[in-house]
């Protein structure tokens, strides 16, 4: 994840949409850290980001071709 982000870096791209997520959850701190619409990062911005993941069941327990010829 810390390689995916820092190679997001040296594109100038927010690869885990972060700026976004900050907009949607408190638009009053992205106003005040934005700079031309996104907020800028650097190598120690993931430092203090806390994820959660949720593991997502497909609903199938089998991956069988459903196709046959």
């Amino acid at each position: 994840m810390l390689t995916t982000f820092e190679e997001g870096l040296k594109m100038d791209a927010d690869v885990f949409r972060l700026s976004e997520y900050l907009y949607r959850s408190n638009v009053k701190a992205w106003k005040r850290l934005e700079k031309d619409g996104k907020i800028p990062l650097s190598k120690d911005s993931i430092s203090k980001i806390h994820i959660h993941i949720n593991k997502v069941s497909p609903g199938r327990k089998t991956f069988a071709e459903t196709i046959t010829e």
